[in-house]
């Protein structure tokens, strides 16, 4: 949704990811996922990989569905339905909260 919303339009890029050890406590410290960067709007653990080869391969496939979705005229229909959804709410909220205030 970021995307469309103009928050992160630059062009999905290799270094938006990273192969880390989980960072919850608790966590196998074996365990290798790949992350996306703090940078991204989808900031934090994405997957669960065996290696460096299994990371690469899922990254690229990311990138390639992240390129798809922005590219995508149904998912700009449905962002843009989204977006219009969150501004009603927000003026029926505002609205609301003006007769709450006329009970006081």
């Amino acid at each position: 949704m970021s995307w469309f919303a103009g928050k992160s339009l630059r062009e999905p890029s290799d270094r938006d990811y990273t192969v880390r050890p989980a960072s919850w406590s608790g966590a196998d410290p074996n365990e290798k996922w790949l992350s996306a960067e703090e940078s991204t709007s989808f900031s934090g653990e994405l997957m669960l990989v065996t290696d460096d080869l299994e990371a690469s391969v899922l990254r690229g496939i990311h990138i390639k569905l992240r390129r798809a979705w922005r590219s995508n005229e149904k998912a700009r229909q449905i962002a843009a339905t989204v977006t219009q959804l969150q501004l009603q709410r927000a003026r029926l909220l505002g609205t609301f909260s003006q007769f709450d205030k006329l009970k006081m």
